[in-house]
């Protein structure tokens, strides 16, 4: 008898805020014969399958910048972490001398990141809008491998949002600047990627 069957499940954990990339657990294709399994493929588990790995790939990027700062010792001294932070920072620059948008986000998520965001702000009265664009009123323009600048506010992040967007390793946080969405290093005070206009303009009232 010649049967065909064909099973695929999405599998999403949840871990902490955020959650984790969903990952194909079934999906193969078997018949009387005995034929070969082929794998299923969903764009969207493989765009979030993608992502997770570029991030992991900046993640290792980091530990061999970090293998050639000298371990700060346990300290409460502003200066010594702030000196740590910027060395962090210049040996990432270098080492990703040729990075540009989308390196990190890439063509493949996104889109994904986009459409969550977009539906968020959707949700948002008018006024919530206003609010929360008035936190920044003079955003500066983000760019990869800036360093943050200091004396600009780091936004809260929408704790909602943040919940529906893939959860991020250590250190490495999602922020608005203005419109645009940037992924930041909060080790090396350094801006990782951007996404430009991420957010809808605000329209006056």
């Amino acid at each position: 008898m010649n049967s065909h069957t064909v099973v695929m499940a999405i599998v999403t954990a949840a871990a902490g805020v955020g959650w984790v990339a969903p990952r194909v657990v079934v999906a193969q294709t078997a018949g009387a014969q005995g034929g070969a399994a082929k794998p299923g493929v969903n764009p969207r588990a493989e765009a979030v399958n993608a992502f997770g790995k570029r991030l992991q790939a900046y993640v290792e990027l980091r530990k061999k910048a970090e293998d050639g700062i000298p371990v700060l010792k346990e300290t409460d001294d502003p200066g010594n972490i702030s000196a740590r932070e910027k060395a962090l920072g210049e040996a990432l620059r270098k080492l990703r001398a040729t990075a540009k948008e989308g390196d990190i986000f890439g063509k493949d998520m996104t889109p994904l990141v986009l459409e969550i965001v977009r539906a968020d702000w959707k949700k948002r009265p008018a006024e919530d809008r206003a609010a929360i664009m008035a936190e920044m009123p003079k955003p500066f323009v983000p760019a990869v491998n800036m360093r943050y600048p200091v004396g600009q506010p780091l936004l809260t992040f929408p704790p909602n949002l943040l919940r529906e967007l893939h959860q991020l390793p250590d250190d490495l946080e999602y922020r608005f600047v203005g419109r645009d969405l940037i992924l930041r290093d909060a080790k090396a005070n350094t801006i990782v990627d951007v996404i430009r206009n991420a957010r809808p303009p605000v329209r006056p009232s």
